[in-house]
């Protein structure tokens, strides 16, 4: 009885270990790659979020018909998508754990035509994503980077400055009209001290002050593959697409062993 009794605790004990290891690796992360999802419209299509990456920054709305935050913030997200349908922003308003006829009935209902209305039918996806409240937003940027969520409504021109600052599209709009002005104030430091620069001026989202100091660094540096790296991360985020792809062209033609990079030229459409 008593080795019967210890079997069943190290038993219990070795499902609580796993249990709390597999909830610490399934740990939302900013600044990691999103997690993929597959659901279908009210069109029955199936919509897969890896659709979206390299095309498009996506806003994923979870909410529900019986939520009034929920009701009141879908004017905002047709909204978003008008103001934002140039600078690639795209909503997925996903319906959690409602009938496909009901949500049908309400998106007729509330004239839903921008947003693009997707079926969680059995909350697996609210379930990835760590939904607790609704309205609950999650934001995606086009190379496929969570980048956070908020959770509760917010008045029109909060949540619209939420969007520029998330995705950058203040800072895209300028890099379109002016491409980056290069200066040779890097040119002769160590090209360490300047990646670590330039990935302190990402992280905060100053894509085009980081392009700017690697070109300059480029100059001593023309065959170091990091360099072209993020220049590419840099334009894409600037939203110039064909530098973007040249740089990165560069970086694997000097470091041809970079999967990452290779993976992300080879889906590029």
């Amino acid at each position: 009885m008593g080795a019967l009794m210890g079997t069943k605790k190290a038993s219990i004990v070795f499902l609580i270990i796993l249990l709390t290891t597999s909830l610490i690796a399934k740990r939302l992360e900013e600044g990691k790659q999103a997690r993929d999802f597959s659901l279908y419209d009210l069109n029955g299509k199936r919509v897969k979020l890896s659709d979206y990456k390299g095309k498009k920054h996506v806003i994923m709305d979870f909410w529900a018909t019986w939520c009034s935050p929920c009701r009141a913030m879908m004017p905002v997200m047709e909204e978003v998508v008008k103001k934002y349908a140039a600078h690639d922003v795209v909503v997925l308003s996903i319906n959690i754990a409602e009938s496909e006829m009901r949500v049908r009935d309400f998106a007729k209902e509330k004239k839903l035509t921008e947003v693009h209305v997707l079926l969680d039918e059995r909350k697996v996806v609210s379930g990835s994503y760590k939904v607790r409240g609704i309205p609950h937003f999650a934001f995606v940027d086009k190379q496929g980077i969570y980048q956070g969520k908020l959770v509760g409504s917010r008045p029109k021109d909060d949540f619209m400055k939420h969007v520029e600052k998330t995705f950058n599209l203040n800072q895209t709009v300028t890099a379109k009209k002016a491409g980056p002005i290069v200066t040779l104030e890097n040119a002769g430091r160590p090209v360490a001290d300047v990646i670590r620069q330039t990935n302190l001026l990402i992280r905060n989202r100053q894509y085009q002050q980081a392009a700017t100091e690697l070109l300059a660094a480029e100059k001593n540096n023309p065959k170091d593959a990091r360099i072209y790296s993020l220049l590419g991360y840099c334009y894409y985020n600037l939203s110039d697409f064909a530098r973007s792809r040249a740089a990165y062209e560069k970086s694997l033609l000097l470091n041809p062993g970079d999967a990452e990079i290779k993976k992300f030229l080879a889906g590029w459409k």
